[in-house]
């Protein structure tokens, strides 16, 4: 194929672009005439249809990736990109939702679905830095089921597992509460250590209050360890972290 300047071209998935300028004997400079999104490529590329319009939403259908920053760094994926995409795998893969049905109904804030945005915001947060052993979260904050800039923190994964719940294990009695021998026995697991025993009692209430009692000693002992690195909101949300019977 012969390529010239001003000749537009189809891409394979991203609709048409215009040759701008021929840069050398191998490279041209393209535009896409949706967006306007420039780019070099090879001249290979133009006649294949191999062009890329990075302001298209791509991922997922809804995440646009930009050109500002980096996927990729020497051949493995940049932190941000990582957990920017598993953002919008929880929002917007029905197959993700179908495996794991908690999911269904997510979303996000319009500026997460610019990675540009994204990458910038992370960078920003405390306790990005110590990525992958610190985690996102939308929970501690009352984000529920959707992740925006107002209720999403990073916070390290001893934090996070503290708040894991075993609904399936304990049936319909409240939380850190089984039966055992006709008493009522209230436990409370730390970190990736075994269940923390505390007693046997006679009304379950009794047991999820001793339970209550212990898990929020605990909670605010998690805030006071990593205070130096947590986001203020994520330290006040711990310190004043309640458990609650229905929970």
């Amino acid at each position: 194929m012969n390529i010239s300047v001003g000749s537009i071209y189809p891409s394979n998935n991203f609709g048409d672009f215009k040759v701008l300028e021929i840069k050398n004997s191998r490279e041209v400079l393209i535009e896409f005439v949706a967006t306007g999104f420039r780019q070099i490529i090879s001249k290979q590329a133009v006649t294949l249809g191999r062009a890329k319009d990075k302001l298209v939403p791509s991922v997922f259908g809804v995440g646009v990736i930009g050109s500002k920053y980096p996927t990729k760094e020497n051949g493995v994926l940049c932190r941000e990109y990582k957990v920017w995409v598993r953002i919008l795998e929880r929002c917007f893969s029905d197959d993700y939702q179908r495996k794991y049905p908690t999911y269904k109904g997510c979303g996000l804030s319009e500026n997460f679905k610019s990675y540009e945005y994204f990458y910038e915001w992370c960078n920003r947060q405390k306790g990005f830095c110590y990525a992958p052993k610190w985690h996102l979260d939308k929970d501690l904050l009352g984000g529920g089921n959707f992740y925006s800039e107002q209720t999403c923190i990073f916070l390290p994964s001893e934090v996070n597992v503290a708040f894991t719940k075993s609904d399936a294990k304990r049936g319909s009695l409240p939380l850190g509460v089984h039966s055992k021998n006709g008493k009522f026995i209230a436990s409370c697991k730390k970190g990736s250590d075994k269940r923390k025993y505390i007693g046997a009692f006679e009304t379950k209430e009794q047991a999820f209050n001793a339970y209550k009692l212990e898990k929020e000693s605990y909670i605010k002992s998690l805030a006071e360890k990593y205070k130096q690195d947590l986001d203020p909101r994520a330290y006040k949300a711990l310190v004043s972290y309640k458990v609650s019977i229905n929970d």
